[in-house]
């Protein structure tokens, strides 16, 4: 190769480095918010937003750190963001936000931002996230959010304000849940499972065919199920989290269930995609979640069943098989 061309290639590899960090540091999102909160604090909710994403956008162009200001952001905001980041870097592919603002709790929320992350596998690079506000309009959380599609069906029994309420805390409850497991976060994981915790997990073993207690079988494997506390199942989860690169979950076709023993206590059933640097795998996840303590909802009760079996076979449970809130005594 001629000193010209090599040259010239270093030239235009510089260009296309310098023209990808111009254009990231171009592009910006505007928000623009309407309704539920007085005027003066849309504006500074409006003002936080755009200062957070023209920060996010000026990093993501770059190899600098993200400096986020407790001015925009609470010390709790600034954290969730920040365990987001050393995750994969982002930034919103909208130049414009313009969007209604839902009240939630003691502040607001602006749900449905759409999210590029840089290190995202497959169709999980493409995801939506939750903006919270504290009264003042300060961001107070930060997280990703399950699209409301996937929220199959709500049986209650109830349809009273209350219990409207309680949807609205289940579905936060639930991204944070997800979002605890994406970025590797196992301390607000050990906030959300009760010190009594119950975690089952199933797992398809191969049947000998040979044996007599197996000729009445349909199949040549079953389900076995395992039971571990909370304080077994961290300890597992932290060895999982420390020996992948990156971890992705995806919940699909998600049910509310509320117990009839106890209205404040709920039965989540949901089918999971787990996806790993080491490890991927499909299956219907079952949560009960008391939220007695609204402040500090507790998972009682985690079981997960295999969704096929070794030969790729999908396993078909009758209803007796699958986890319910009705196999647990609650009081």
């Amino acid at each position: 190769m001629k000193a010209t061309n090599f040259f010239k290639i270093i030239a235009l590899v510089a260009i296309g480095i310098f023209t990808t960090n111009q254009i990231f540091a171009q592009h910006s999102t505007k928000f623009r918010f309407s309704e539920t909160a007085p005027e003066n604090v849309l504006r500074i909710m409006e003002n936080n937003a755009n200062s957070l994403f023209a920060e996010l956008n000026r990093a993501y162009g770059t190899t600098n750190e993200l400096k986020l200001s407790t001015q925009n952001l609470t010390p709790e905001a600034i954290e969730r963001i920040q365990t987001t980041w050393n995750v994969s870097h982002f930034y919103c592919t909208r130049t414009t936000m313009i969007t209604r603002v839902m009240k939630f709790g003691s502040g607001y929320q602006v749900r449905n931002v759409p999210i590029f992350f840089k290190d995202g596998k497959d169709d999980f690079r493409n995801q939506h996230v939750v903006i919270e506000f504290d009264s003042t309009g300060k961001i107070s959380d930060f997280y990703c959010m399950i699209p409301e599609h996937e929220y199959t069906e709500v049986i209650t029994n109830s349809n009273d304000v209350t219990d409207l309420r309680h949807r609205e805390m289940i579905k936060n409850f639930v991204d944070h849940f997800r979002d605890a497991y994406n970025t590797k976060d196992l301390d607000m994981l050990e906030k959300m499972y009760s010190e009594d915790a119950l975690i089952i997990t199933g797992r398809v073993v191969t049947v000998d065919p040979n044996k007599e207690m197996s000729k009445s079988l349909m199949s040549d494997y079953r389900v076995e199920y395992s039971i571990k506390n909370k304080k077994e199942y961290l300890a597992n989860l932290q060895r999982l989290f420390n020996k992948n690169e990156y971890i992705n979950i995806k919940f699909e076709n998600i049910q509310i269930i509320q117990s009839e023993a106890n209205p404040k206590t709920y039965g989540v059933r949901l089918n999971q995609r787990w996806r790993s640097s080491t490890y991927s795998d499909d299956g219907e996840l079952f949560l009960v979640i008391d939220f007695s303590d609204e402040n500090m909802p507790r998972i009682w009760v985690r079981t997960w069943q295999p969704d096929k079996d070794k030969n790729g076979n999908k396993i078909n449970y009758t209803e007796e098989e699958r986890f319910s809130i009705g196999d647990f005594s609650i009081k």
